[in-house]
């Protein structure tokens, strides 16, 4: 959430110093700034990742509220990334490249550093098994 949020508290924090030179519309770009980056971290805020054995389920919404299924067969590959600023906060990006056609690249952004991936790779294991798909490329 910080990564996502960060370069717009930088223009923020830059709008503002300006505003002792430009004032007026200075003041008015920052306010409408502040609206952004407050809409942004209550987005954030809602976003739910839910991982049960055969699905991971995507929640998400302020005014209207979305929910996405993808079932864990569908996954055929996984990239954990982290940089230098995620990695000191603790959290991550998780993409899963999958043949659902709704989310054929499924990102979990900004969550917290741990063994999701090996527990995503487990789990698409025992969903294929279960349900006898056989991955052709």
């Amino acid at each position: 959430m910080i990564i996502r949020v960060f370069p717009l508290l930088v223009f923020l924090f830059i709008s503002l110093a300006a505003a002792y030179l430009i004032e007026d519309l200075i003041l008015i770009a920052s306010g409408v700034l502040i609206i952004m980056i407050a809409w942004q971290i209550i987005y954030l805020a809602t976003v739910k990742y839910e991982i049960t054995r055969t699905q991971i389920i995507y929640s998400r919404g302020v005014l209207s509220y979305e929910t996405d299924y993808l079932e864990m067969y569908r996954v055929k590959d996984y990239i954990k990334k982290q940089t230098l600023i995620a990695r000191i906060l603790g959290i991550m990006n998780f993409t899963l490249i999958t043949s659902d056609k709704s989310h054929p690249e499924f990102s979990m952004i900004g969550i917290q550093d741990s063994n999701i991936p090996d527990t995503v790779r487990k789990l698409v294991e025992v969903s294929r098994k279960t349900n006898r798909v056989l991955q052709v490329d």
